[in-house]
């Protein structure tokens, strides 16, 4: 049975049973680790990574684990994620972080819906350490990202986090 059957179908016992008895390259853990991911799946994602899976894998071409996690709203594993060490900060190929996504994510979801923009990743990833002023490759600050959409409420937020003493 393949990795990513065993995900989709498998128990968490059988999992760990394959994991046990076959030694994965890291891009395949990683595969499995982003499918967990996706679809949310916050238990499997703890197996993987107590077998080895690296969060901080970025195989060409793909967001990080993280960047993942935020496009598909997985609070939880965003969570677990930076509590296993992986950096809020984290960049993909193009220099975005995090923040960058989920602001464009925000505040495209509410130009497309003409409704408010959601907050609640941007003041997550903010919560968890998130520096909105990080430049990607073009760039672009999530701060920019914001004022592009008329992303207020990220925007507010963002001036309260210059404000913040720094550690």
């Amino acid at each position: 049975m393949q990795l990513i059957d065993v995900i989709n179908k498998g128990s968490h016992q059988q999992l760990s049973e394959v994991l046990r008895a076959n030694a994965f390259q890291q891009k395949d853990l990683w595969l499995a680790l982003a499918e967990a991911t996706r679809q949310g799946k916050a238990s499997i994602a703890e197996i993987l990574l107590k077998h080895g899976a690296d969060p901080s894998h970025l195989p060409p071409d793909h967001w990080s684990i993280l960047h993942i996690a935020v496009e598909f709203e997985q609070i939880e594993l965003i969570q677990l994620f930076i509590k296993n060490g992986l950096d809020v900060n984290f960049r993909d190929q193009k220099g975005w972080t995090p923040l960058h996504l989920a602001v464009d994510l925000e505040g495209d979801g509410a130009w497309q819906t003409d409704s408010e923009p959601t907050i609640y990743l941007t003041k997550l990833l903010l919560d968890l350490g998130a520096n909105p002023f990080l430049k990607n490759k073009e760039g672009e600050t999530a701060y920019q990202i914001a004022e592009f959409y008329g992303h207020q409420k990220a925007l507010d937020l963002f001036d309260r986090w210059k404000k913040l003493p720094t550690k």
